[in-house]
């Protein structure tokens, strides 16, 4: 990690810093936390902040935000803007919790950094050496798949839709990918994997002999005083108040934040379906170490403190530096950069996405849980560090449909504000230009809507009477299980079994085609094709990523 002398103007940038009252000189902010909590608006080079927040608020329509922004080993702002849920009036604050989603993936690579260290296992390692069973479609990448392959988005494989809409444990997600076939080169290309990840987690269960959960909170929360953080949704809810799978729903129906076990936790929100709605958390445990943790802004930045300070945090060395560093280092240059990130920088390290910013090493990354879109920052040579939390705008399949599109405008408009003042770089309207790239991107997909419906068959009704296209399906490649279809309230519905998997009303469109309404989050709005048989019954569908026969 760089010196204190490589951080240009340090002097005064502290100086700038101490003046504002912004740093607690002499005390971790441990201490400090709940008179930064009750602060007045920041002054020097932050001044300005809670406004550009609250504003940020205001023109994403999202209910609420957590911000917190590290400097060297010291927490220089954190704050709640906005409420915890649409409704209530509670503010959010540093200490609210909320889902960070695909953040988690550092913690799961700084738990096998701790293992390296250690020397209960290698990053070179074959996967096979500490999962015998583990198999890929490919043998020869099955024997070589490495633990570094698996979190650095090199590995060619392309996850599949299971875990997300049905209710299996991770055994059964990682047993499953031997059915699907690479679509991209080992170890030249860039296929973003959740499942990699998984695999990374059950690596980290068999060297440790823990759960990747219990893992994580011993070795990293602990020692990091991450006191209000969690491996799951469940470590704050029962079981019933929490969708199951990704793209479920909650058992209990509607939920809110009574009925939480912790007071102060956020509410996630969609606001796909006009005004803003409340939606339940989401387990990912089936995938735990690719994206459910839960955490706040407070306990977040110790991370970030550990990460800007060689591994180290409150005179304790957590990680080694060289494992920092490792961390930090680009893996795969098949990830590119976006702009305002300068060109050709783009990369990926472990657990990070690497580029530059103005010319010096930005480390981030993002988290997609639904209705909980998170991002954190790292800028190491500069010692400072930034983490956005929200409980809004959340994407959809929509989105993705449209080619590059950035799901993190609010936290970049945030973040960057941040950066250019601590960094004294010219002003740059993030705000307008984000909010120019969103509203850009939302008549996209109104022209794609309507392209779609101006295409759609009129008077081409379905082929069959609705009880026809009913029953159990299964999936020819093996990849999701089997689902059924029925008619209930004169509508077709798709469910995968057990009480909150993914389930979906078919609404009919043209023909044997009819479009996926889901019960729960609009994230899939797809659509269903059936084929019929030369016996007039249908043989099969397509739907959610998989081709499923009729079987009964």
């Amino acid at each position: 990690m760089p010196s204190t002398t490589d951080v240009p103007n340090r002097r005064a940038f502290i100086r700038d810093l101490t003046g504002a009252g912004l740093v607690v000189a002499g005390a971790p902010f441990g201490v400090a936390r709940p008179r930064l909590a009750k602060a007045s608006a920041p002054q020097g080079p932050l001044d300005g902040l809670d406004r550009y927040i609250e504003q940020a608020l205001t023109d994403w329509k999202i209910p609420g935000a957590a911000v917190a922004v590290v400097h060297g080993d010291r927490i220089i702002y954190a704050k709640g803007h906005g409420v915890k849920e649409i409704g209530d009036p509670d503010k959010v604050d540093e200490n609210t919790l909320f889902q960070i989603g695909s953040t988690t993936k550092a913690f799961t690579t700084g738990a096998l950094g701790i293992l390296v260290e250690e020397k209960r296992l290698r990053w070179d390692d074959p996967v096979i050496t500490y999962l015998p069973d583990f198999q890929l479609h490919d043998p020869w990448i099955t024997r070589m798949l490495t633990i570094r392959d698996t979190v650095t988005h090199r590995s060619g494989f392309l996850d599949y839709s299971g875990p997300a809409l049905e209710i299996i444990d991770a055994a059964e997600a990682l047993r499953r990918m031997r059915y699907r076939s690479l679509p991209g080169a080992f170890r030249d290309s860039y296929n973003y994997s959740n499942l990699m990840f998984g695999v990374a987690g059950t690596v980290i269960e068999r060297a440790s002999g823990m759960t990747w959960g219990a893992f994580v909170k011993a070795r990293l929360f602990e020692p990091l005083a991450m006191r209000r953080s969690g491996t799951s949704p469940y470590d704050f809810w029962d079981t019933k108040y929490v969708s199951p799978t990704f793209l479920g729903t909650a058992p209990a129906g509607a939920v809110g934040r009574q009925d939480s076990r912790d007071p102060n936790v956020a509410m996630p929100h969609t606001l796909q379906d006009g005004p803003a709605r409340v939606i339940p958390w989401q387990s990912y445990d089936n995938l735990a170490a690719a994206g459910s943790i839960v955490s706040s802004v407070a306990d977040l930045s110790n991370w970030l403190i550990l990460h800007l300070n060689g591994g180290g945090f409150q005179g304790r060395q957590v990680l080694k530096a060289d494992t920092i560093s490792d961390l930090h280092s680009p893996q795969n240059l098949r990830d590119p950069s976006r702009y305002p990130f300068d060109e050709g920088s783009g990369s990926y390290a472990s657990g990070w996405r690497r580029q530059t910013y103005r010319g010096e090493t930005n480390l981030s990354h993002g988290g997609g849980i639904l209705g909980f879109p998170a991002h954190v920052f790292i800028m190491p040579h500069r010692k400072v560090g930034v983490v956005v939390l929200a409980n809004g705008r959340t994407p959809t399949t929509d989105d993705y449909e449209i080619p590059n599109f950035d799901h993190y405008l609010f936290h970049k408009t945030i973040a960057l504000w941040i950066f250019d003042r601590l960094m004294a770089a010219p002003p740059t309207d993030w705000r307008r230009h984000y909010l120019k790239q969103l509203s850009d991107h939302e008549k996209r997909l109104q022209e794609r809507e309507a392209s779609l419906r101006a295409s759609r068959l009129q008077d081409a009704g379905p082929t069959l009477d609705l009880t026809r296209y009913t029953g159990e399906y299964e999936d020819r490649s093996r990849l999701l299980g089997r689902m059924r279809i029925s008619v209930e309230n004169r509508r077709l519905v798709l469910r995968f079994p057990g009480d909150g998997a993914y389930s979906a009303y078919l609404d009919h469109w043209h023909r044997d085609v009819f479009r996926l309404e889901s019960l729960g989050v609009r994230f899939r709005r797809g659509f269903v094709d059936f084929a019929i048989g030369p016996n007039g019954e249908v043989a099969s569908l397509n739907a959610l990523g998989g081709d499923y026969r009729h079987i009964a």
